[in-house]
């Protein structure tokens, strides 16, 4: 949204904005960044995660987006462990960066959760451009110490004897 104080209504005209008045709340993402390797590596349960995230997004408080695991639990209906997972992944993965931890040693109890920044916009609170640090991920090799028994076992194919009576 512009910072101009005058704005075209659908029609064409142009009229003066009134101070506060926005448009319609949304949640914005790329394209460049959803055609991504990694935006498609993501859980189900991550996407919807980033969406929760990235829906606290208001323009003004990148930096500073709450979201506890639980609170994303009983939002969607998953355990908390599913979504601490889903959150995990996103930080691993680089689409958001932890910017003020949370733990039972931090005893503000106004804020408890963690405190998030998304990596694709710019942090407001650290006054820091977008890092974009999820276009650095590559998926892991795939190594061979993971090979299981079964691929480990040669087979010998023995010639079959037909019994005629």
């Amino acid at each position: 949204m512009s910072n101009s104080a005058y704005t075209r209504t659908a029609s064409g005209k142009t009229k003066h904005r009134r101070k506060g008045e926005r448009g319609p709340r949304f949640v914005q993402l790329f394209h460049w960044m959803t055609n991504m390797p990694v935006w498609r590596s993501l859980s189900p349960r991550a996407v919807v995660a980033y969406l929760e995230l990235a829906k606290r997004y208001d323009g003004t408080n990148n930096g500073s987006l709450h979201l506890s695991a639980l609170e994303l639990a009983v939002a969607w209906g998953w355990s908390k462990a599913q979504a601490a997972r889903a959150i995990r992944e996103l930080v691993e993965k680089g689409f958001i960066e932890i910017t003020r931890a949370s733990g039972f040693n931090i005893k503000d109890r106004k804020r408890q959760a963690a405190e998030y920044r998304l990596t694709a916009c710019f942090c407001d609170r650290m006054r820091r451009s977008a890092s974009k640090t999820f276009t650095k991920w590559r998926p892991p090799e795939p190594s061979e110490k993971n090979i299981s028994r079964s691929q480990n076992v040669t087979f010998t194919v023995s010639p079959m004897r037909h019994l005629y009576i």
